[in-house]
């Protein structure tokens, strides 16, 4: 071959390739999104971030698939599902949950520490007013995280979107509730985590916390288990009740095991998630602002106090 041809079909190639890059559209992958992705919907609506805390396998993949399918079956606290960016990534958390998976029992996937795919979309609207839907960001954060976060209040503030959150949901293993050998250590590591986030300036008085004991079909007939869960409570509530904005309990079993016949699938989420979608702090919490003088300020200054005002209830 001589070289005047091999070089005219490498530029023929060349050519091909490129033409062939232009010509491609960009379609979303329905998988879980990145920060830089989820903008192009934060950027045009007013969003709610879920951030979901707790150690592995506590149950936090678990609440994201019972969510999905929950909406399947219908409204879920007043809500009716309008809309998802991220479908593949709900359904890569439920299938293992599902009987096609041939599984014997549920199970889920672990959420992988360093995945930058971390946020899980989902648009709602209310059964009465289905006009005017909603946007929620679940933050999908590995446990090996958040682990890290107990041990070290500079990991801790490394931990991704904790800053920015609407609503703090700690997750407390349910099944470490029944073990003698686990559930002092899960007292622990509740307490330390929240204690880490409050020293790291993550969360403070305009906080809104949950905190969730996972798995109530396996220990919802256990005194014991039930009576422990009560000194957690007030142990939370001794120690942060006066540093956080406000500190909720609840229990709920995402995804009951099988023969679990008087827990539903989703069980106490009906009560949670409608504050998830309308409670902020910005709104539970109104900021006071005065009518100051603005003379002399930008427009971004404007923008920004009149943001706060519409946030916080004031007129004008």
């Amino acid at each position: 071959m001589s070289k005047e041809l091999e070089e005219t079909q490498e530029v023929d190639i060349d050519d091909g390739v490129e033409a062939e890059d232009d010509s491609l559209i960009d379609f979303y992958s329905g998988d879980a999104l990145s920060v830089e992705e989820s903008r192009s919907i934060s950027m045009s609506s007013r969003v709610q971030l879920i951030l979901l805390a707790g150690a592995v396998d506590c149950g936090k993949s678990s609440l994201i698939a019972s969510l999905f399918h929950c909406f399947q079956n219908g409204p879920l606290g007043g809500y009716l599902f309008a809309g998802s960016r991220t479908l593949v990534g709900f359904e890569r958390r439920c299938h293992k949950a599902r009987v096609a998976s041939n599984r014997d029992t549920p199970t889920m996937d672990r959420t992988s520490f360093g995945e930058k795919r971390k946020l899980l979309h989902l648009k709602v609207a209310q059964k009465t007013n289905p006009s005017t839907p909603k946007h929620l960001f679940f933050a999908d954060v590995s446990g090996e995280s958040f682990e890290d976060a107990i041990n070290s209040v500079d990991d801790c503030a490394q931990v991704p979107l904790l800053r920015r959150s609407d609503h703090f949901v700690l997750l407390v293993d349910g099944s470490k509730m029944i073990d003698l050998a686990f559930r002092q250590n899960a007292k622990k590591e509740a307490l330390l985590l929240l204690q880490s986030c409050i020293e790291s300036n993550r969360l403070g008085e305009r906080s809104l916390v949950d905190v969730i004991f996972s798995k109530y079909d396996l220990f919802v007939h256990d005194d014991t288990a039930l009576n422990f869960i009560e000194s957690i409570k007030s142990a939370i509530k001794d120690r942060f009740g006066d540093l956080l904005g406000r500190i909720r309990f609840s229990n709920i079993a995402a995804i009951p095991e099988t023969g679990t016949k008087a827990i539903k699938l989703g069980y106490g989420l009906n009560e949670i998630f409608p504050s998830w979608v309308e409670d902020n702090p910005g709104s539970y919490f109104p900021i006071e602002l005065n009518n100051e003088n603005l003379e002399g300020c930008c427009e971004f200054d404007y923008f920004g106090r009149n943001y706060a005002r519409r946030e916080s209830g004031i007129n004008e």
